[in-house]
């Protein structure tokens, strides 16, 4: 079932890229979460996340998958260079394509701005995000944790595990089936679409 992913050109406010966060986030994590993994964008830039736009293994899967299934691409656009879906440009087949700012991958806003409807399933980047400005500049970033009311923030947040601590928001990704027919080993079809990853 399928309710409100967000689209190609639908965000009236765009992704933030990684350095806005680095900015301020190259620092270790508030008491009393010192124990738990670094929230530290400098350390996720070296991550497969956040390379998935500029994976040249990608890129080529791609161009295979092109030359099979011309004009169906657009799935894997959609997972691996989300900022290229959501500004038109679905239909990449190179990285040439993209512009630089699209080449950045699975990206801090991307993950903190990403909102669950409890309706659309899991699978094939059917994600909704948070386009509401919270304080009239900024929308807000979400995340499991709160702040005393002194502590300066550099944007507005939302204190919400409910989503993005859970597998449910990795399963939107990772969890993909296409429209093309899977075959068995002689090639016949098999009456069911081909699951390209069942991660999730």
């Amino acid at each position: 079932m399928l309710a409100s992913p967000t689209g190609p050109g639908e965000l009236i406010n765009a992704l933030e890229p990684e350095t806005s966060c680095a900015a301020c986030h190259a620092f270790p994590n508030i008491a009393p979460h010192t124990e738990e993994s670094q929230v530290n964008p400098w350390a996720f830039a070296g991550t497969m996340m956040s390379n998935s736009a500029r994976d040249p293994v990608f890129w080529a899967a791609l161009a295979v998958a092109d030359q099979d299934a011309p004009g169906e691409t657009e799935i894997c656009v959609r997972c691996h260079a989300p900022r290229a879906f959501l500004d038109n440009n679905g239909s990449a087949t190179s990285i040439d394509e993209l512009t630089v700012a699209e080449r950045e991958g699975i990206s801090c806003d991307f993950c903190h701005r990403s909102v669950w409807d409890g309706i659309t399933e899991a699978g094939n980047a059917q994600y909704e995000l948070d386009d509401v400005l919270a304080d009239g500049f900024r929308v807000a970033k979400r995340g499991p944790w709160t702040y005393e009311e002194n502590e300066h923030q550099g944007h507005p947040y939302l204190q919400d595990s409910s989503f993005l601590s859970t597998s449910r928001l990795c399963g939107t990704c990772h969890d993909v089936t296409t429209i093309r027919e899977r075959v068995d080993d002689n090639g016949d079809p098999m009456g069911f679409p081909f699951n390209e990853q069942r991660t999730y």
